[in-house]
């Protein structure tokens, strides 16, 4: 299973993505677990607490922090 976490600020954004990687699974029946994170801090933090992902798509301009 592939697991990806993107993150935005923007909901619209991560709203979209959900979106395509929902048709992206059912049209090719792959198995893909995502979580959208509005937050870079959030994302951060489930990687500290061990949650590990095999790609991470990163909004580069956030306030706070950035995807860099």
């Amino acid at each position: 299973m592939l697991k990806i976490a993107f993150c935005d600020d923007e909901i619209s954004v991560l709203n979209e993505l959900g979106v395509l990687l929902d048709r992206y699974r059912s049209e090719r029946s792959r198995e893909i677990e995502y979580t959208a994170f509005h937050s870079p801090l959030d994302l951060l933090a489930a990687i500290e607490q061990g949650i590990r992902f095999d790609v991470l798509l990163l909004d580069v301009i956030m306030p706070g922090e950035n995807g860099i």
